[in-house]
């Protein structure tokens, strides 16, 4: 079978290491090669790795900044196959490996380009649905859905051919790669599940860091880099990270990009437009959720009742977005009313 090379990127990732080196050792029937890059810790990562990690492992260090630092991983790996693996996961099932490589190499043999992704376990509280929803999302094939928290998969060939990680943003590595990987291959869903620490919900609230992902994609999107080199705050460094404040981002978004409020505000419809598809997914979830069910992914082809609701969901994104930049008091009392309860709840992986 072919080899694997696990590519993890460090920044002070002393607590977390171990779990994940453990669960990476415990893998059956594949050959693996470990490879941490760190990207300046302060405490003591490289002393956890070099403890936990099997003989032949390497510890390297790159620039900080996950995707020059998983770039670096990948220059120096010798696996056929590529893992990138962020450090606060977890690795479910000692044959999670085996079976991820034996279905894309199955697929593989059909001639497309592929790219491997998990579901995730966020370790929310099961009676939640939020927990239920954010969870469901990962396991769709599509692009759209991806994060890097879900790990990734792919032939050292492919990712080579895509040209790696777009070193250019401060983050996002992992949507601008999964754009590329659309374009000429697609994902699937591997076999069993990825296990994810929710430490950043912990630390920032599950509504405002959720709405400060949504920001991100939109940026993306509407390509306004100059937000993501402004709003650097926006993503901290895991050791630096506490409450925010979602309505100081939205408003240097506001100042970003060319064309002014006129375009902005035509992005943002956009931007909800394409999303479309998740109010769809909510609606499936919902009752998925009700009924005990798992829930199904929606159609890309989605009908006519779909493309109003596409719509409607344009319109929302635009309005919700005002509505938090010039009344932001009201971001906090809808976080403080969703969010804390089912926080307090979560359990570390």
């Amino acid at each position: 079978m072919a080899s694997i090379s696990a590519i993890i990127p460090v920044l002070d990732e002393e607590a977390a290491l171990p779990a994940l080196l453990e669960s990476l050792k415990t893998q059956r029937e594949v050959q693996i090669e470990i490879i941490a890059v760190d990207g300046g810790s302060a405490d003591g990562s490289e002393a956890a790795f070099k403890t936990h990690a099997p003989e032949g492992s390497l510890w390297l260090n790159a620039p900080k900044g996950r995707a020059s630092q998983m770039n670096a991983g990948a220059k120096a790996a010798s696996g056929e196959y590529l893992l990138f693996i962020h450090a606060d996961s977890l690795l479910e099932g000692e044959n999670l490996l085996r079976d991820a490589l034996c279905l894309l190499l199955d697929e593989k043999n059909s001639g497309q380009k592929i790219a491997g992704k998990w579901a995730v376990d966020f370790c929310l509280p099961e009676n939640s649905f939020a927990a239920f929803f954010m969870q469901a999302k990962t396991a769709l094939e599509r692009a759209d859905a991806y994060a890097g928290d879900q790990g990734l998969l792919l032939a050292r060939s492919y990712f080579l051919e895509l040209g790696g990680f777009d070193e250019t943003p401060p983050f996002l590595e992992d949507l601008a790669l999964a754009a590329k990987i659309v374009v000429g291959g697609r994902f699937v869903r591997l076999p069993g599940k990825m296990k994810t620490s929710p430490r950043r919900f912990w630390a920032e609230g599950l509504f405002e860091r959720q709405l400060l992902n949504a920001l991100l994609r939109f940026a993306l999107f509407s390509g306004r880099w100059d937000f993501l080199q402004k709003a650097r705050g926006i993503y901290k460094e895991q050791a630096l990270t506490g409450p925010i404040a979602p309505a100081a981002f939205m408003k240097t978004l506001a100042k970003c990009g060319d064309g002014g409020k006129i375009s902005l505000l035509r992005d943002l419809y956009l931007f909800g437009f394409n999303n479309g598809w998740q109010f769809i997914f909510w609606r499936k979830c919902k009752e998925s959720y009700r009924l005990n069910k798992p829930a199904t992914a929606p159609s890309d082809d989605l009908p006519s009742a779909g493309l109003a609701l596409c719509a409607i969901s344009g319109v929302f994104v635009a309005a919700v977005y005002w509505f938090f930049l010039f009344f932001p008091a009201w971001s906090k009392k809808i976080a403080l009313s969703s969010a804390p309860s089912r926080m307090s709840a979560c359990k570390s992986p």
